[in-house]
């Protein structure tokens, strides 16, 4: 790393007292200082290391091609046309292409899209207060590379304009396969659509375009995620708490019960308060709120304030903006409380993180990896049943949907709208049945005949 760039960490502090810190680096850049964070949350002073070293490396060159694009865009057509000169260097900055009066290619205008400092994501942040997610990133940047810009690299930005450019978009969007060579699904075409368009409607702020092609979607083709029934809830979470821990201790010689008690009261918070996996990973003492109604009957409320992002990073929930938190509070059950106070008693947490594994949070994939071994271990048949982690979410809100009204429901689940609410309602039938025997609609059908 040059000398102009130098590391540095700065400290940070969490509502619960926690300490953190993250690299960031300053340096001199025309004239003035600039300060960063070098990398998105980071942590390991190698990768801080390693992210200023490439940005340096493309500053430079960005210099230089754009000191070339000047000198090339100041000749005259005649003498551009006599050296053969018909396109600008890639990774042209915009301000360049403004002053050659030419309309670049999607490749010219797309390479500096979506990269860790790009002037998109600081207008995204800057003017609409959305900081996109690193895995968001990451995955624009990468359809881009993989399947945009490979197909229309190469065309100027205004041939998006044209009327017929919407079907035949459609058509390469039907024909597509992923970069390992299987068929797409509907989910990915989806996404190079939205990363499309993101693309196109940032080249339209650049006054580089005027119209924006509303792009056709796809059907989504994965299968809906399946949910539990009540007596598959009652064998993954009995009350005794041998049988518990039984049913979330792997038969490792590496694992104890305590583990399997942490887990039991983790998942049992998913399922029975509608949970995403990120959201219960950063849940902490401090969240677990135990009141009494006016008529003395305990209350107790979940606030769902965090998630866990990449690299084990405490960050906003899904869709938060600086703005909007999106924080929320979710009412708990008594026996939801009586499963968690097991593993409090356990592991006597009087404050901060509740679910940690070996002193840090739990992956993603770790708690994916335990869920389905509790399903085996509890005798759930998972055949031709996509029961994933996020199928605690849509078990919980299949089992309340009967029992809560819209709006209360919407408030526990964080959806923003009753339609996506309406997508994770998949009830199991029997335990319909039950809930309609229970209520008081008897009355109501009779009146069906006067």
């Amino acid at each position: 790393m040059a000398e102009n760039y130098r590391l540095h960490k700065r400290n940070y502090k969490r509502d619960n007292g926690e300490e953190y810190f993250t690299w960031w680096y300053s340096c001199w850049e025309n004239g003035k200082r600039e300060r960063a964070p070098a990398g998105y949350k980071c942590t390991i002073k190698r990768e801080a290391q390693e992210f200023v070293d490439a940005l340096q490396t493309r500053r430079k060159n960005e210099k230089k091609k754009a000191a070339e694009a000047t000198a090339l865009a100041a000749l005259p057509e005649p003498v551009q046309a006599a050296l053969g000169i018909t396109t600008l260097p890639e990774a042209i900055p915009h301000s360049v292409i403004k002053a050659s009066r030419r309309i670049p290619t999607l490749r010219e205008y797309a390479t500096g899209l979506f990269l860790p400092l790009s002037k998109y994501l600081r207008r995204q942040e800057v003017t609409d207060g959305i900081k996109i997610a690193e895995e968001t990133r990451k995955g624009h940047r990468g359809r881009l590379d993989n399947y945009i810009i490979p197909q229309w690299g190469s065309y100027p930005l205004v041939y998006f304009e044209r009327p017929d450019f919407v079907l035949e978009c459609h058509d390469w969007l039907v024909d597509i396969r992923r970069t390992d060579g299987g068929p797409a699904s509907g989910s990915l075409r989806n996404n190079i659509v939205e990363t499309f368009s993101i693309t196109l409607r940032s080249a339209r702020h650049d006054r580089l375009i005027k119209n924006v092609p509303k792009l056709k979607r796809f059907v989504r083709m994965s299968k809906r995620q399946d949910t539990l029934s009540l007596q598959e809830l009652e064998r993954l979470f009995p009350a005794s708490r041998d049988a518990l821990a039984g049913i979330w201790t792997l038969e490792d010689h590496r694992d104890n019960q305590k583990v399997g008690i942490m887990l039991a009261a983790a998942f049992c918070l998913s399922v029975s308060c509608g949970l995403r996996s990120g959201e219960f990973r950063a849940i902490i003492r401090e969240n677990i709120l135990r009141l009494r109604a006016p008529n003395g009957t305990p209350v107790y409320l979940i606030l769902v304030m965090e998630s866990i992002h990449a690299r084990r990073q405490v960050g906003k929930l899904k869709k938060a903006t600086e703005a909007e938190s999106r924080a929320r509070v979710v009412q708990a059950s008594g026996r939801t409380i009586d499963i968690l106070d097991l593993w409090l008693a356990e592991s006597g947490i009087a404050s901060g993180p509740l679910f940690l594994f070996r002193g840090r949070y739990m992956t993603k994939e770790f708690v994916n990896r335990r869920w389905k071994a509790g399903l085996e271990q509890a005798g759930i048949d998972t055949t031709e049943r996509r029961l994933t982690m996020h199928s605690a979410r849509y078990t919980y809100t299949s089992q309340m949907r009967r029992l809560l009204s819209p709006q209360i429901l919407q408030e526990f689940t964080g959806h923003r709208s009753a339609e996506m609410t309406d997508l994770y309602d998949n009830p199991h039938l029997e335990d319909l049945v039950r809930q309609i025997a229970a209520s008081s609609s008897a009355e109501a059908v009779e009146k069906f005949w006067g």
